[in-house]
């Protein structure tokens, strides 16, 4: 009995602490980085879309090195890796050092209106969490609305403002197919990713 009893004080206090971290607006804990692998395995057998259970799945690269993740809504075209590339490079900075990743997991699944690509993004989005987890960073640049609602889900979310994300700034921007497509978009974006640059200077 008194192990049950020292067992039930444990668990108490974890789930008061927890409470308290969640109070506090700490909505996860970051993961070792020895759980990717694990997490690269549990996405690669995801079948939580129906037509989406071939293992082809979307996974992050780079280093983060520079502090900066950049969080697109889905895979890019080739046009729209050109523009990504073109930013990273007017922003001085070196892709390889920042960590690039996908809100959809499975490529091309981001297809039809806003509100069914919000809704199957939301199957995708603990994945994403526990993948931002394991990274140290210190902003994060959501391109387009999904990328912005799969890390915070509030839909009064607006393109060029700051938000916190567990301690790190967050800024939503323009998604990348948006951009290829209205082109007076880009300057907007440009102005946003400024902000960004003087953020990571501070």
């Amino acid at each position: 009995m008194d192990i049950i009893r020292e067992y039930n004080d444990i668990l108490s206090s974890l789930v008061g602490s927890l409470e308290l971290l969640r109070s506090s607006g700490v909505h996860f804990i970051r993961r070792a980085g020895g759980t990717q692998a694990a997490l690269r395995a549990e996405i690669a057998s995801c079948t939580r879309c129906v037509d989406r259970g071939d293992g082809n799945k979307v996974w992050g690269a780079g280093e983060a090195a520079s502090g900066l993740v950049i969080v697109l809504s889905a895979p890019c075209t080739k046009q729209e890796d050109m523009l990504l590339a073109n930013l990273l490079k007017k922003s001085a900075l070196d892709r390889d050092k920042v960590y690039v990743t996908c809100a959809f997991k499975c490529p091309e699944q981001e297809h039809g209106d806003l509100e069914a690509a919000l809704k199957r993004v939301s199957l995708c989005r603990g994945f994403l969490l526990q993948e931002l987890s394991a990274i140290s960073f210190r902003v994060i640049v959501a391109f387009g609305e999904c990328a912005g609602r799969a890390l915070l889900d509030d839909e009064t979310l607006k393109y060029g403002t700051f938000y916190d994300y567990n301690g790190a700034k967050l800024m939503l921007t323009h998604g990348l197919a948006a951009l290829d497509k209205q082109k007076e978009l880009r300057n907007d974006t440009w102005a946003h990713m400024q902000s960004v640059l003087r953020e990571m200077d501070e």
